[in-house]
C-alpha cells in the first residue's frame, strides 16, 4: 500500500504541463522594414495584382479574330446539300486600335497596381508608427500613474502626521484614479493600433504584436530637400494610370470611327447532290454590313465624351500630386519645429518644474494642487513631444508616397 507521503511526491515530480490550446502565442514582433516588405500581402494591393492580369489577358482576347461560322443545310426539292463558312473581318484599322485600347488599360492596371502598392507602403509606415507612438504613451501613462502614486504615498504620511489637510489627500487620490484609468485606456489603444497594422499585413487583428522599439529619427532639412528635389509627379503611377487609361479612350475612339466603314465578311460554301447539276456547284460570298446602327455615329460620340472625361480625370490625378507632395513638405516642417521646441524647451522645463514644485512641498511650502498642476503639465510637455513625433513621421510618410518612394 502507497502512503500519503509517497503519493505526494510522486505528485510533484509530474512536471506541470500546460495544454497547448491554452497557451498563448509569444507577441510578434515587427521592425519598419519588415512591416514594409509586407505591405504586398493587404487585400487592396492582392486585387488590384489581380485586375493587372486580367487586364493582360484581355489584350490576347482582343487579338484573337472573331469565330467562323459553319453552315449545314439542305432544301425540300432539289434534295441537296449545303456546307459553308464564313468569317467576319476587322479592317480598316478597327482590330489594331482595339488591341491597342486593351494593351493601354493593361498598362493602366499595372500602374494602377503600382499605385496600389505604394498607397499600401503609405498606410503600413503610418500604421506602424502609430503603434510605436501608442506603445510610448502607454509607457508614459505607466509612468504618470507610478509617479502619481508616488505622490498620494507623500500626501497620505504628511495627513497622518496631521501636516496637511484631509482634502489635499482627496484631491490626491482622485487626480492618482484619473490617470490610472488613463493608462489603461492606452493600453486598449495600444492593442486597437496593432490590430490595425496587423489587418494591413494580412495577419490575424485579434493577435498580439509590437514594434522592435526602433523610433526613426524625422528628416532634417537636407534630407527633406533632396526628397522634394527628386519628385517627379508625372512617374506617379496614379498619374500613369490615367495617362494609359487616356490612351486607350483615345484607341477606343479610332476603333469607334474605323467602325464607321462597312463591316466586311467573306463566305465560302458548296452545294452537293443536286439532280440538276452535273456536280458540285461552289459559291463565294463578301457580305457588307451598313454603318447604320450599333456602327452609327452614336458610339463615335460616346467614345468621345469618354476621352474627355479621362482627361478631366488626369488633370485631376496631376493636380492631386502636387498638392499631396507641396502639403505633405509643409507639415513635415511644422511639425519638426513644433517637435524641436518641445524637446529643446518645454520638455526640460516641465520636467525642472516638476521636481522644483515636489521639493517645496516635501518642504512644507505650497500646497498639493500645485504639485498636480506641474505633473499634468509635465505630461502634457511630453505627450506634446510624442504627438509631434507621431505627426512628423505620419507627413514624412504621405512625402514619401508623393515624392516616388521606390518599393522594396
Amino acid at each position: 500500500m502507497i502512503g500519503p507521503t509517497l503519493l505526494l511526491s510522486a505528485v510533484l515530480a509530474v512536471p506541470a504541463t500546460v495544454p497547448p490550446a491554452s497557451r498563448s502565442p509569444a507577441p510578434r514582433v515587427v521592425s519598419l522594414d519588415e512591416a514594409l516588405g509586407e505591405a504586398g500581402r493587404g487585400a487592396a494591393v492582392l486585387v488590384a495584382r489581380a485586375e493587372a492580369d486580367v487586364r493582360r489577358r484581355q489584350v490576347d482576347a482582343a487579338r484573337v479574330p472573331s469565330s467562323p461560322v459553319l453552315s449545314l443545310g439542305t432544301t425540300r426539292y432539289s434534295a441537296r446539300e449545303e456546307v459553308a463558312v464564313s468569317q467576319d473581318v476587322r479592317w480598316g484599322g478597327e482590330r489594331s486600335y482595339t488591341v491597342k485600347a486593351a494593351e493601354e488599360l493593361a498598362g493602366a492596371a499595372d500602374a494602377n497596381a503600382a499605385a496600389t502598392l505604394r498607397e499600401a507602403r503609405r498606410l503600413v509606415r503610418q500604421a506602424w508608427i502609430g503603434l510605436a507612438a501608442s506603445e510610448d504613451a502607454e509607457a508614459l501613462g505607466k509612468e504618470s500613474a507610478a509617479r502619481a502614486d508616488e505622490l498620494l504615498d507623500v500626501v497620505r504620511e504628511r495627513v497622518d502626521g496631521g501636516r496637511a489637510p484631509r482634502m489635499e489627500l482627496v484631491r490626491t487620490e482622485a487626480e492618482a484614479a484619473r490617470i490610472a484609468a488613463a493608462a489603461q485606456a492606452l493600453g486598449e489603444s495600444r492593442r486597437a493600433a496593432w490590430s490595425r497594422l496587423a489587418t494591413l499585413l494580412g495577419l490575424d487583428p485579434a493577435s498580439e504584436g509590437a514594434t522592435d522599439g526602433s523610433r526613426p529619427t524625422p528628416l532634417d532639412d537636407a534630407e527633406l530637400a533632396a526628397r522634394v528635389r527628386a519628385a517627379d509627379p508625372a512617374a506617379n503611377p496614379a498619374v500613369v494610370a490615367e495617362e494609359k487609361t487616356v490612351a486607350s479612350a483615345e484607341a477606343t475612339r479610332e476603333a469607334s470611327r474605323r467602325r464607321r466603314l462597312p463591316g466586311l465578311s467573306f463566305s465560302v460554301g458548296v452545294n452537293a447532290d443536286d439532280p440538276g447539276l452535273a456536280g458540285p456547284d461552289y459559291q463565294e460570298t463578301v457580305a457588307l454590313t451598313l454603318p447604320f446602327g450599333a456602327r452609327g455615329p452614336s458610339a463615335v460620340r460616346l467614345a468621345e465624351a469618354e476621352v474627355r472625361l479621362q482627361e478631366a480625370r488626369l488633370a485631376a490625378a496631376r493636380r492631386d500630386v502636387a498638392e499631396a507632395l507641396a502639403v505633405s513638405e509643409r507639415r513635415v516642417r511644422a511639425a519638426r519645429a513644433r517637435l524641436e521646441v518641445l524637446e529643446s524647451k518645454a520638455v526640460p522645463a516641465a520636467v525642472e518644474s516638476a521636481a522644483l514644485t515636489r521639493e517645496a512641498y516635501a518642504a512644507g511650502r505650497g500646497d498639493v494642487l500645485r504639485v498636480i498642476d506641474a505633473e499634468r503639465a509635465l505630461l502634457e510637455a511630453k505627450g506634446g513631444r510624442l504627438s509631434a513625433w507621431a505627426e512628423e513621421k505620419a507627413a514624412e510618410a504621405d512625402l514619401l508616397a508623393a515624392a516616388g518612394e521606390e518599393a522594396k
